[in-house]
């Protein structure tokens, strides 16, 4: 992280905190390093020794946060640590570089893991690994090549988080289907009374069409309150 920092690189930075975190939500990585280039783009024109490595760690803290992904405990209690061992050094030597220093340290960590035993073994087991992916290749070619040409290859989608979708379009469905059954039956009550014919109700007006206009003002008033019901706040 502090190497990212340093070459001013918010992807690099982004990849180390989404491995270094815990989230439990899917997180979008794009607007992640978007809001961590913002951040370092602050520290652009500013001096190595006027950087102050504890507060950089509380903001990529803060910005991890907005973005839902806990980073462990000792990230934050090392942020504590290199404001504190900052400030000490820093009262005692004005012109010290804390980056400069820690630049040398890290160059000296990726040299002493580079030559461990732990890379070279880790090495081994990767081309061990290549080699039986590599010979088991072609067989596994074969037989998907082999399903497709008669036709039993068989290829499975799930969805997630579609279902209230679904649920949204059938509601949003149903009431369009209410809406134009209450507009219809306006129409045709209106074209009732507008005729004069049949039974005259006490409302002195045809009643199957005072009977039309109470069920559209019935099923309206419905639509209404159902509209009103699902925009609320669960």
């Amino acid at each position: 992280m502090l190497m990212a920092f340093e070459q001013q690189d918010a992807r690099i930075l982004a990849d180390e905190i989404l491995r270094l975190g815990i989230y439990q939500v899917e997180v979008d990585a794009r607007r992640l390093t978007i809001d961590l280039g913002k951040m370092l783009r602050s520290y652009y024109d500013a001096p190595a020794r006027s950087v102050n490595m504890g507060q950089l760690l509380t903001r990529v803290l803060n910005v991890s946060a907005r973005h839902r992904i806990r980073l462990p405990a000792s990230f934050a209690v090392l942020g504590k640590v290199f404001a504190n061992v900052e400030g000490i050094c820093r009262h005692l030597d004005p012109e010290f570089n804390f980056t400069e220093v820690a630049r040398s340290y890290v160059g000296k960590a990726m040299r002493s893991e580079l030559r461990s035993n732990d890379v070279l073994t880790e090495l081994y087991r990767t081309l061990v690994a290549s080699k039986d992916f590599l010979f088991n290749l072609p067989e596994h070619l074969d037989r998907l090549m082999r399903k497709a040409v008669e036709g039993t290859l068989r290829v499975e989608f799930k969805h997630q988080g579609l279902d209230e979708v679904s649920g949204t379009f059938e509601r949003a469905a149903n009431r369009i289907s209410i809406a134009l059954i209450v507009a219809g039956t306006i129409v045709g009550s209106s074209l009732v009374v507008t005729a004069g014919k049949g039974p005259i109700s006490l409302f002195g007006l045809p009643t199957l069409g005072v009977i039309g206009y109470i069920v559209a003002l019935v099923f309206g008033v419905w639509l209404i309150l159902s509209i009103l019901k699902s925009g609320r706040p669960k």
